[in-house]
């Protein structure tokens, strides 16, 4: 497993119509293009595949930049660039770090936290990936 490496500033929605993007309060610093995960107090934390219920409650990924009390955009369902998926194959999984809090990897951490899909734009050579986080465990 290795994390996937995240450029911020291109952190983005793509296919923007198509997507699910929800306004959420931090209770932590978040960085753009994190996994974020929902506390017991309703708001944002870091997700992290090395433990089970912080995984399992993985809800999607920040859009932008916060720190405690920010309310911040978080992809839940839609186009994602900022990555580097160029050598992943096409619909190959993508899923919450288990070595890294808020990353993504191309492997399971202890927990297999499925977030999306490395996505290849028909028609091109471009790949983002297709998150799809699922809010029912």
């Amino acid at each position: 497993m290795a994390d996937l490496t995240r450029t911020a500033a291109k952190v983005a929605a793509v296919f923007r119509t198509e997507s699910l993007v929800l306004d959420i309060e931090t209770s932590v610093t978040v960085g753009a293009g994190e996994a974020v995960a929902i506390g017991t107090d309703g708001k944002l934390d870091l997700a992290d595949g090395s433990t089970g219920g912080n995984a399992l409650a993985t809800r999607g990924i920040a859009l932008r930049d916060g720190v405690a009390g920010d309310v911040i955009p978080v992809l839940i369902r839609g186009g994602l660039e900022g990555f580097d998926v160029s050598s992943i194959d096409g619909d190959a999984p993508v899923y919450v770090s288990g070595a890294n809090t808020g990353e993504l990897a191309d492997g399971a951490g202890a927990v297999s936290k499925i977030v999306g899909t490395v996505f290849l734009i028909p028609g091109t050579s471009d790949k983002i990936i297709w998150i799809d986080v699922p809010w029912a465990n």
